[in-house]
């Protein structure tokens, strides 16, 4: 199934560049992969990529006017056609199946999870919108402590709440593809809920099942 394509793709970063997470990405985008693809012997006039190149590596003041001159160019628009396939190849990669997709989110937490779900019969939880398409990818990087448990969740979305325009800008933005990032759609909600406690003194993680848990994006 064809999730997006390049015309939306295209005019979602058009519709949405006073987003400074979306900017960011399509900065990133623009000067490691257009501009030094771009940049052989056959590019003749490289100096809206050259411009670009410096403005953003030397002075962090890319004015959204020089994007919009980028990307609205013939030479762009043929490019993307080349970079939709990469993308393709990454949405693939996925592991969708019957339009479902199990995702990973790590948290970090002074209190015993376990315990306070059961004591709270707590039916829903508030989880974020940022989760990971591998669980390696699911680190918790704020509010850990040394003392702290590391909670690993993983939980099944329906594609429709997976926002793969921006999920796709980040995991090809040089500075956030290691974290192999999904961003989910706020108040999704997720089904077959699993959560992993990491024993850090034998350094395993431990299943847990939460049959009961209505999980939440906030």
């Amino acid at each position: 199934m064809n999730y997006i394509n390049i015309e939306s793709f295209l005019s979602f970063i058009l519709n949405n560049l006073d987003d400074g997470e979306i900017t960011s990405s399509i900065q990133n985008i623009i000067a490691n992969k257009y501009f030094k693809m771009s940049h052989s012997s056959e590019y003749t006039d490289i100096e809206d990529g050259e411009e670009f190149y410096q403005q953003y590596f030397y002075k962090y003041d890319v004015e959204n006017e020089l994007i919009l001159k980028i990307i609205s160019s013939e030479r762009f628009l043929n490019w993307s056609n080349s970079f939709f396939k990469e993308i393709e190849l990454f949405i693939n990669s996925l592991n969708i199946l019957n339009n479902k997709i199990t995702l990973f989110r790590a948290i970090s937490t002074e209190y015993d999870f376990i315990q306070k779900h059961l004591d709270e019969s707590t039916k829903n939880i508030s989880l974020g919108v940022c989760w990971s398409f591998k669980k390696e990818g699911a680190i918790p990087y704020h509010g850990v402590k040394k003392n702290n448990k590391h909670i690993i969740f993983q939980a099944e979305f329906d594609v429709t709440s997976i926002d793969f325009f921006r999920s796709i800008l980040l995991n090809f933005s040089g500075d956030t593809s290691t974290e192999k990032e999904i961003r989910v759609f706020k108040d999704s909600s997720a089904n077959n809920v699993l959560f992993f406690e990491k024993n850090l003194e034998v350094n395993e993680l431990l299943q847990y099942e939460l049959p009961s848990l209505e999980l939440l994006t906030a």
